[in-house]
């Protein structure tokens, strides 16, 4: 059960991380016109695709991690 907790609180930290990767990685795409900060990806092309690449994977594995906890908390009883 111990092993259980723990792997749910990753999994909430794993997908709190990624949302904010995510955000961060929308801001330097389409910058943000209340505080005056520009777009970066217009300068860092390459390294933003990559970014935006990295979060989708990141996201994908977020969810198969998600599904490996609910299969073994289903075989917890």
């Amino acid at each position: 059960m111990a092993v259980l907790i723990g792997d749910l609180m990753m999994v909430a930290l794993l997908f709190s991380s990624t949302g904010a990767a995510g955000a961060i990685g929308l801001m330097g795409r389409h910058g943000n016109k209340h505080v005056m900060w520009k777009k970066v990806c217009g300068v860092f092309g390459k390294f933003c695709n990559q970014a935006a690449v990295s979060v989708a994977i990141t996201l994908i594995a977020s969810v198969v991690f998600m599904l490996l906890v609910v299969l073994d908390a289903l075989k917890l009883p």
